[in-house]
């Protein structure tokens, strides 16, 4: 099996070279298939005439699928124990109870993997910082093989000349310096300058004439105007301090206003409408029941007087509506006495803020008039020529300008100092001019053979420790699928054996269950070390058995046991799968070869795997038709250039060179050399093979591997012909030939092995 560029970076390479026999078997199966033919058609290549047209195969979109090997056992399980295959932990979820039916691969329990998910995080965290030091190296080594590049000493040289002109002008910066210190005549200068300057203000300070008379007036008006302003404020502010007060008077009567319509709102609910005609009608009942009672009650008739009861009923019918009524009129009365305090108290805050405003207006009209007699003061004192403190303050000025010139003048120390440093300056420029030289001289100079050892050897490093990195991931990827217990079959749970929140060990069952599909088998696989990676759950397979040469059977992984085991140093895993037995024709013990698909590319360009052939650490295919205009220097970018051994002396070959070992790529004939290691593409041959007409070698990109077929990624197109076998020839040819290139193709790029 061969894996695709992009999963190679994260599986083992013996993987690879196991995968590469089922492949090569796949190359050796076509060759069988085309029989005798494929000898006529070598004889026919070697003979520099045509391909014959059943040796041809035109490039097509197809798929690709990648399968893996192996063998087992079939079991067909009655009743069986399910545990954790890691060291268990603490079981977190347990979501099946006694009777449940569940499905092959079903969740059937949990324990914590906090620590598995640090494990893992770890462990890419080494993968990256692996591959990093590894991408480092390989930088370092192709720095190194590639030795000095021309554009470096170009820079070299260019640092030189930038030091050479930085110390030339520190140099001069270094005279100029020189000549500022002992020349003093500017200094003198300053010092005649400023105390010339002060003669001048101290002069005119005495010929100012003021009058002071213009400039107290406006002083004078511009105070009143001030005073007239801050009573004007002082008005604002009492009047505004009565707005509050009146506003939380407002505020309170506005209260009480709505406390007593509250009032009058709930008794008209409590006593509805009650007038005072209906008060009187009330009292003229109640005096009429009682003039019957009374008269009644003269008439010297004997017994319970009969108008009682009725003047009772009239009277509390007169007291309960007169009360009411009384109740009514008062909270009628409150509402409007509040309504009338409430509009005096708006009243009273309408009036406060209108003198607010009026006092506002005011003060506008008062702070104009201290900006006018402002601006008459200062216009008084410009034409009265009031400028003595501007002259005091020029004086002192200048006074201090004669006090720096001459210390100036005096003390040379700053002068010393930067002399000094523009004298430092030219020792530190000399020193990088040394430096820069130096660095020209150490990159013209070869690389030392020992220095390239050393970066293979750390680039060799560096691989080892992605590949330690890797497994490290693998295994703590590992570990924490181990917290996941899986159902290994379809079937009913018959036994649960713990509780969430136990602690339970690999050897704990945690639940029992037995096989309710009868139609069902299982079959156990032995997977080794270097095929397991690429095995999942999930993945499904093809199984046949030899008592059954006719029947092929279908089926799923359903667990991949993380545990090997190791007889006579050769370490396998165990792997177990479904697989579907509806007749019952499968019975336990019987052998099964099975194999697994564990990848598949759909719609992707493919050609048979036997037309591969490998040059150098290229692969390739020989097309049919006539080469691209860009042909050599397209192909020639497939190689690195320089530093490449000749295949006649071994020396190192020149920059832009590349040993092709004499082998040509196209038609015509070939020329060797054996001083450079370059090789001409001029020749007909390809090793002594001579090629049939309009055939040429292109290199192509490598995918995925099938059985039969490999996924071409770059280099062909749809529609193009190749040839179904290449001539037989020292050019190896990829489905017969393995070998341990790390590398896929041209470019350096993934790879197949071998």
């Amino acid at each position: 099996m061969s894996v695709a560029p992009e999963v190679r970076a994260n599986i083992i390479a013996p993987l690879g070279k196991k995968s590469k026999r089922k492949w090569v078997i796949g190359g050796i199966a076509v060759v069988v298939v085309l029989g005798v033919g494929t000898a006529v058609v070598l004889r026919q290549m070697q003979s520099g005439s045509s391909v014959a047209s059943s040796n041809t195969y035109t490039v097509s979109y197809g798929s690709v699928t990648q399968t893996i090997g192996t063998s087992g056992t079939i079991e067909v399980p009655t009743q069986i124990n399910v545990q954790f295959q890691g060291s268990g932990g603490l079981l977190t979820s347990l979501p099946v109870s006694v009777g449940q039916v569940v499905k092959a691969g079903q969740v059937i329990a949990t324990v914590s993997d906090t620590s598995a998910q640090l494990q893992v995080a770890q462990a890419q965290a080494s993968v990256t910082q692996a591959n990093g030091n590894l991408a480092s190296a390989r930088a370092a080594l192709a720095k190194d093989e590639e030795g000095t590049l021309p554009s470096q000493i170009t820079q070299d040289r260019l640092s030189i000349q930038k030091a050479q002109q930085t110390l030339a002008s520190a140099k001069q910066q270094y005279q100029d310096q020189l000549a500022v210190y002992n020349d003093r005549t500017a200094a003198a200068q300053q010092v005649t300058t400023a105390k010339n300057a002060l003669k001048l203000a101290e002069q005119n300070a005495k010929d100012t004439v003021s009058s002071q008379q213009s400039i107290q007036s406006a002083q004078q008006a511009l105070t009143a105007a001030q005073t007239s302003l801050a009573m004007d404020n002082l008005t604002q502010k009492s009047d505004q301090e009565a707005i509050a007060t009146d506003q939380q008077t407002l505020t309170t009567d506005e209260a009480n206003l709505a406390t007593a319509q509250q009032t009058l709102t709930t008794d008209q609910a409590k006593y509805g409408t009650v007038t005072a005609q209906q008060v009187a009608q009330a009292y003229q009942k109640y005096s009429d029941a009682e003039q019957s009672y009374i008269t009644w009650q003269n008439s010297g008739y004997t017994g319970s007087n009969p108008y009682s009861t009725p003047m009772a009923t009239a009277q509390t019918n007169y007291n309960t509506l007169n009360s009411n009524y009384q109740a009514l009129q008062a909270d009628q009365q409150a509402v409007t006495g509040d309504e009338q305090v409430s509009t005096q108290a708006q009243n009273t805050v309408t009036s406060a803020q209108n003198k607010v405003v009026q006092d506002q207006q005011t003060i506008a009209l008062a702070q104009k008039q201290v900006a006018a007699d402002q601006v008459s003061v200062q216009q008084a004192k410009t034409s009265s020529g009031d400028t003595q403190q501007q002259q005091q303050l020029q004086i002192q000025q200048d006074q201090q300008a004669v006090q720096a010139a001459e210390q100036t003048y005096n003390d040379r120390t700053s002068a010393q100092q930067s002399l000094n440093s523009a004298q430092a300056q030219i020792s530190q420029d000399a020193l990088a001019l040394q430096s820069a030289k130096a660095t020209l001289q150490a990159d013209l100079q070869p690389t030392d053979p020992n220095t390239i050892l050393a970066a293979k050897a750390s680039v060799t490093n560096a691989q080892a420790s992605v590949q330690s990195a890797l497994a490290s991931l693998q295994s703590a990827q590992i570990t924490k699928q181990d917290t996941v217990l899986r159902a290994p079959i379809s079937g009913v749970i018959t036994a649960v054996n713990s509780a969430a929140g136990e602690v339970v060990g690999s050897s704990t069952a945690v639940v029992t269950m037995e096989n309710n599909i009868k139609n069902d088998s299982q079959v156990q696989l032995s997977v080794s070390e270097s095929q397991i990676e690429s095995i999942k759950v999930g993945d499904p397979l093809t199984l046949t058995v030899t008592a059954l040469p006719n029947s092929t059977f279908t089926g799923t992984i359903t667990q991949v046991y993380p545990v090997p085991t190791t007889t006579s140093n050769v370490t396998n895993y165990t792997v177990m799968a479904d697989v579907k037995n509806q007749h019952s024709e499968l019975k336990p013990g019987m052998t099964a070869n099975v194999n697994i698909q564990v990848a598949q590319q759909n719609h992707v360009l493919t050609v048979p795997a036997v037309s591969l052939v490998q040059v150098g650490t290229m692969e390739g295919v020989y097309v049919i038709g006539n080469r691209p205009a860009n042909y050599r220097s397209a192909f020639a970018a497939h190689f690195h250039t320089g530093g490449t051994s000749g295949a006649s002396t071994g020396k190192k070959g020149t920059a832009g060179s590349h040993a092709f070992s004499g082998h040509a790529f196209g038609s015509g004939t070939s020329t060797k050399s054996s001083t450079s290691g370059s090789s001409s593409a001029s020749g007909g041959s390809f090793a002594g093979v001579t090629l049939p007409k309009g055939v040429y070698f292109e290199p192509v990109q490598i995918g995925l591997f099938g059985t039969n077929d490999v996924q071409v990624t770059s280099g062909l197109t749809a529609g193009q012909t190749i040839m179904l076998l290449p001539p037989s020839s020292t050019a190896t040819t990829s489905s017969t030939t393995p070998q341990s290139s790390s590398r896929r193709g041209f470019g350096g790029g993934g790879g197949r092995l071998g």
